[in-house]
């Protein structure tokens, strides 16, 4: 039988929580793995007694993790690839994005305030954080074009998925704050520039596939999209938040 353990995905949140967004986690995990043929056990990595098969959402919760826990996944079986590539996504659902707090912090320090002219909104709600990495599933080694980062939020998801992000920060704060933040890390090209005059050719040229997953500063949302999709390259496909109008 082959075996195939997963890299250690963070898990932030409390599974035990079952009245909200882990119990849902948890159902949406056994039913990625319900009709496989391998076995599943998700594994506490500081404290490996403490396991539990996929395919049960009581032993998922009783895990009980926290914002520390890291997480191992493994799969073994006829369908143990499929496994691992099936619970890829759903670990991303119990990623905890930045409080309000945190973020009211960071801008803080930054000595900033949201701009309104440059269409500036932050990612704090964790219900539209998993929504959009769920959708976009980002995948190991892959190109994302990123824009509008921000606080690296997203970023962060996307780099723990061993995505390559290219993000792109109009603001020389937050392009500052995430080059500290992210300095040696070879995954992430950070262009700090205007998105709309940006030479997307020679960032992605004709061969080089990519895909654009964002939080659209909502200023110049519709031209950003549109300046894509014309491309002779374009984005294999866009998994982007828009403001309703």
């Amino acid at each position: 039988m082959d075996t195939v353990i997963s890299e250690l995905c963070k898990v932030t949140g409390k599974i035990r929580d079952i009245h909200g967004l882990h119990l849902r986690a948890a159902s949406e995990i056994f039913k990625a793995t319900a009709k496989l043929n391998c076995d599943v056990k998700i594994s506490r990595d500081d404290d490996p007694k403490r396991s539990g098969n996929a395919k049960s959402i009581i032993a998922l919760l009783a895990l009980g993790a926290t914002s520390d826990t890291l997480l191992e996944v493994t799969a073994e079986g006829p369908d143990a690839e499929v496994a691992i590539k099936a619970l890829e996504p759903y670990f991303y659902i119990l990623a905890r994005p930045m409080k309000l707090a945190e973020l009211s912090a960071i801008l803080e320090r930054l000595e900033m305030h949201p701009s309104r002219t440059l269409g500036q909104n932050f990612l704090v709600d964790d219900n539209c954080l998993a929504a959009l990495v769920r959708a976009a599933a980002p995948q190991p080694g892959e190109e994302i074009l990123e824009i509008g980062p921000g606080t690296g939020v997203l970023t962060q998801r996307m780099l723990e998925a061993g995505s390559r992000v290219t993000a792109i920060e109009f603001d020389s704060r937050l392009a500052g704050y995430l080059r500290e933040k992210y300095a040696g890390n070879p995954a992430l090209r950070l262009i700090e520039a205007d998105a709309c005059k940006v030479d997307y050719k020679a960032l992605f040229p004709e061969g080089k596939a990519f895909r654009c997953v964002a939080n659209l500063p909502y200023c110049c949302a519709s031209v950003l999209l549109a300046t894509l999709s014309e491309l002779a390259n374009p984005p294999k496909s866009f998994h982007v938040l828009l403001q309703k109008e």
